[in-house]
């Protein structure tokens, strides 16, 4: 290239001790249209120094006759007593820009260093010490990281020996020098870093009185020497500011994390890049930025590495209502030493605020160096969740934002502060973990939607903006629970009665933590059954750094996280833990008080069937509200016992209201019995389900076979040392099943009610439980359902019945069985689960989805083992024909599974996919120690 080709000369001078070698890192970095020039002053850099070249004015002189005649338009850079020369430069002499960058000459009076230097042999030490081969290692790894090369900073430091001015700055740049210098209208930049432990950011003001028509740049992460650390960075930065000044104007181009955005551009600068600039001030890994204001010119040249994107941070976007995310321009990979493509790319982002249907009052544009990466994407960290929402794809994420590409999503657990990502993810995903978390601590826990970018060593954030819409989110739920106490399908009025309570049955733990989500629901239907949100049990524990096992072994459902325990989050959330705690220790208490609210609530007779429904709705809620607290005061040492290994010695010798209900069949005349469990029933929970009151014919047919509890497994020296523990299990679990009895009387009237208020209405039994809660009000107004909606809603039950869904389902997965054995479910003739009581048992399986209480035929008692879906005390006569239970959903704490340890039936809980591979005559074999079930042979054809 010619000289003539040149757009601007730069010419940089060099501070105290060093010369034109201090730039050679720089240099090759610096665009070729810019002729760039690194002199050495007389004194430094081995060069001699000249006779008669004293004073600050002598020296500005010898650099302006080396440089006087240089190609224009002329940019002159002073780096330390370079920019105090240059300074004096202009004082008497023409140059078409100026970048002065931690100039000397300020505050000399009050700074410690200028007056420890007064004294020459203070001078003669210091230099020896920078220069000494002795002392360079220390003074190097003082002053440079270890990127610099080991020789380059030898060098470097050893010009100091060779630099015969460097103590007469210390005499030249006075208070009395800087005191005579007027005030110069030449274009001026005032180049600073902000972590420059050297000359401080903080004086970068006074030189303004002296350059009026000057800018600042104060650059965030820059210390004293930034063309030796960050060289093609410190070249991008003072091209892009010496295009700019050549033209002969200067624009203000603010950098993020400066503190001077809402100075320069006031209180009304766009959200987007408001937010950037607060991030990337708190230390948060934002690229370089500028914003070019609303109003001003688009720049030539910007003082930033290429490529660069360029795009909107207009006052109408990224608010808390609306974002307006990708409603204007972007331009990305545009050369920012391109005068016309980064003119054109500022334009065009401006003008797309024209088509977009309302005015944009301001339009400030911002230019941001892109991050070279291998992978980017959209995270949503939302308040409420345990892990932020990610969607990725390899290289740019520009069309993922965009919608022209599809990327992977994952859900990446969220860090508290102190947390380490888990090592076992990809290197980008634990980058990303932290930096989601440091936005979380600047702007506080939130929603937002953040987008960012991974070059493979760094993660870097490009924009932060709240969460407007929450993405509805693939949370997986359960049916375990429920499957166990309803029958499959529930009656559409309970579903819908259980799927009103929803928010009000996570009330329970949101006494404990206010900060719990409220907009997560608890219940959702899926093809007419109410299922648990799974996702937002495991995240509650999860948040207090229990292990989501709790969730799983006490209600059954497969563990979807399978998160451990973390200590430290335990300790940090101890007063919500000792909050659970002391409720727990009052469990029985507060189930009693709930007793009483459902007492209270049935005492008379409901006079309308809104009364009735509201009367449902609160016995559902009150009643798993108190089943809850006994629930969760049992589920720790129970886990532990099972996990010692002796939680079947001590509860096969224990007796609740649900056993004692079978045993009392061999006591009690049937009317005796009636009297006291007739208010029971099978599928109790479902208000559809008659009572063995209405309807004795299960008890009836059982008659003397009744099953007595078997001889309980001896007690062992750690089932004895162990009997606190259980202690602290026996009572809650105790109290849950006699709660469940005596709740179960409220349910009784409740249900009464409905069928008395309904048959006035002249709506049938089996015509009631096909309304949802909503169209039973209705009957009240006189609103009859239609034939046509009756026989549609037996025909979607039917359906049901013959289309069972899977234990565990996720909100955008399939309702096909099959998914339920997982993938090994499909091969394997092993299924695992829970045992329950550790004896084992082979026969023929009698596959069910309700109970029965008549074997088929030539099926022998001795032999036959009880497949089913899930089991509740209304299996009990289903129980006393067989001689071992296989379930597919269930825990430790459910109903059945406490049924079955008090019985001593060997048997098996939570064996997922079970239902999908056994069919009744096959022979199995059922292992409560391992906790397994085997198939062994299909069923024999007839």
């Amino acid at each position: 290239m010619s000289t003539t080709d040149h757009t601007v000369t730069l010419v940089a001078v060099h501070g105290n001790g060093g010369g034109g070698f201090r730039f050679a890192r720089a240099a090759p970095h610096v665009p070729t249209e810019i002729r760039f020039e690194a002199v050495t002053l007389p004194g430094f850099g081995g060069r001699p120094a000249e006779p008669g070249v004293v004073t600050m004015a002598d020296h500005a002189e010898v650099l302006w006759r080396e440089i006087a005649d240089l190609p224009r338009p002329l940019v002159l850079l002073g780096h330390g007593i370079g920019g105090s020369i240059a300074l004096d430069l202009v004082q008497r002499h023409p140059v078409d820009g100026l970048i002065i960058h931690a100039p000397v000459g300020t505050r000399l009076e009050r700074r410690w260093f200028p007056r420890l230097m007064r004294p020459r042999a203070v001078r003669r030490t210091i230099q020896w010490g920078i220069s000494s081969r002795v002392t360079r290692p220390l003074v190097g790894r003082r002053f440079f990281s270890s990127a610099v090369p080991r020789e380059y900073v030898d060098r470097f430091l050893g010009e100091y020996a060779r630099a015969e001015s460097f103590s007469l700055m210390f005499d030249v740049i006075t208070p009395e020098w800087w005191d005579a210098l007027a005030p110069v209208e030449v274009p001026a930049v005032l180049l600073w870093g902000d972590h420059d432990r050297v000359l401080g950011a903080d004086q970068v003001d006074d030189y303004r009185r002296l350059l009026p028509r000057s800018v600042i740049d104060v650059v965030p992460g820059w210390g004293h020497f930034p063309m030796v650390e960050e060289p093609e960075r410190y070249a991008a930065v003072i091209a892009g500011w010496a295009e700019m000044l050549a033209g002969g104007t200067v624009v203000d181009l603010p950098r993020l994390a400066t503190g001077r955005l809402v100075p320069t551009l006031g209180d009304r600068v766009g959200s987007k890049a408001a937010l950037l600039d607060r991030a990337a001030a708190a230390g948060v890994l934002v690229p370089p930025a500028m914003v070019v204001p609303d109003g001003s010119e688009a720049p030539t040249s910007v003082p930033l590495a290429a490529p660069v994107a360029v795009r909107s941070a207009f006052s109408a976007e990224d608010g808390d209502i609306r974002s307006n995310a990708g409603r204007f321009a972007t331009v990305l990979g545009v050369d920012s030493s391109d005068r016309e493509l980064l003119t054109a790319a500022v334009a065009t982002v401006r003008e797309s605020g024209d088509v977009t249907g309302s005015p944009v009052e301001r339009r400030d544009v911002l230019v941001m160096e892109m991050v070279d990466a291998l992978v980017a994407g959209v995270a949503f960290s939302e308040p409420g969740w345990e892990d932020d929402l990610v969607e990725w794809v390899t290289g740019l994420a520009d069309g993922l934002v965009g919608g022209t590409r599809r990327g992977e999503s994952i859900a990446l657990p969220r860090l508290r502060p102190g947390e380490r990502p888990d090592r076992g993810r990809p290197s980008w995903q634990q980058r990303l973990a932290r930096l989601l978390r440091e936005v979380r601590a600047v702007f506080g826990d939130e929603g937002w939607d953040v987008e960012w970018a991974d070059d493979g060593e760094q993660c870097w954030l490009l924009q932060v903006r709240p969460v407007t819409v929450s993405p509805v989110r693939d949370e997986v739920f359960t049916i375990a629970n429920h499957r166990e106490i309803l029958p499959d399908p529930p009656s559409v009025f309970m579903t819908s009665l259980i799927a009103a309570g929803s928010r009000e049955l996570f009330e329970y733990y949101r006494r404990f933590d206010p900060a719990l989500p409220t907009d997560r629901p608890f219940i959702e239907v899926f093809d007419g059954r109410p299922l648990i949100n799974l996702s937002l049990m495991t995240d509650l524990v999860r948040s207090l750094g229990l292990p989501t096992r709790l969730v799983t072994d006490s209600i059954g459902g497969a563990d979807h996280v399978a998160a451990g325990p973390r200590p430290a989050r335990v300790v940090r959330r101890a007063p919500v833990l000792a909050r659970m705690g002391l409720a727990q220790l009052g469990a029985l208490g507060y189930a009693r008080s709930r007793l009483a609210e459902l007492d209270a609530l049935v005492a008379t007779p409901a006079a309308d069937l809104v009364e009735a429904v509201r009367r449902a709705r609160t016995a559902h809620v009150t009643t798993v509200d108190g089943m809850t607290a006994l629930n969760t005061a049992a589920s720790g040492p129970t886990a532990l016992l099972r996990k010692l290994g002796v939680l079947e010695e001590h509860a096969a010798r224990q007796r609740t209201a649900t056993s004692r209900m079978l045993a009392d069949l061999g006591s009690m005349g049937i009317d005796d019995w009636l009297e006291q469990h007739g208010h029971r029933g099978i599928y109790e929970s479902d208000l559809a389900r008659p009572r063995y009151v209405e309807d004795p014919a299960p008890v009836l047919a059982l008659g003397g076979a009744q099953r007595a509890g078997a001889t309980p497994p001896r007690r062992t020296a750690r089932g004895r040392l162990t009997w606190p523990l259980w202690l602290l299990a026996r009572r809650p679990m105790a109290a849950r099943e006699q709660f469940r009895a005596d709740a179960m009387r409220s349910f009784l009237a409740i249900r009464r009610d409905l069928l008395r208020l309904a048959a006035d209405a002249g709506v049938a039994d089996d015509e009631l439980w096909l309304l949802d809660i909503d169209e039973v009000v209705a009957l009240d107004r006189g609103e009859l359902p239609t034939p046509e909606l009756l026989a549609q809603r037996r025909a979607e039950q039917d359906a049901r019945r013959a289309r069972p869904i899977p234990e565990v389902v996720r909100r955008f997965g399939p309702l096909d069985p099959v998914a339920d054995g997982g993938p090994d479910g499909a091969t394997s003739s092993v299924l695992g689960g829970i045992g329950l009581v550790a004896r084992s048992v082979e026969g023929v399986a009698w596959v069910l989805d309700e109970p029965a209480h008549e074997l088929p035929d030539g099926f022998d008692p001795a032999t036959t083992v009880l497949v089913a879906p899930s089991v509740e005390p209304g299996w009990m006569a289903s129980f006393g024909l067989v001689a071992g239970v296989a379930v597919e959903i269930g825990g430790d704490l459910s109903h059945g599974s406490i049924l079955l340890r008090e019985l001593g039936l060997p048997s098996v809980t939570n064996v997922a996919g079970l239902r999908a591979r056994a069919r009744t005559g096959d022979r199995i074999r059922v292992d409560g120690r391992r906790g397994t079930v085997e198939l062994l042979a299909p069923a024999t054809a007839p």
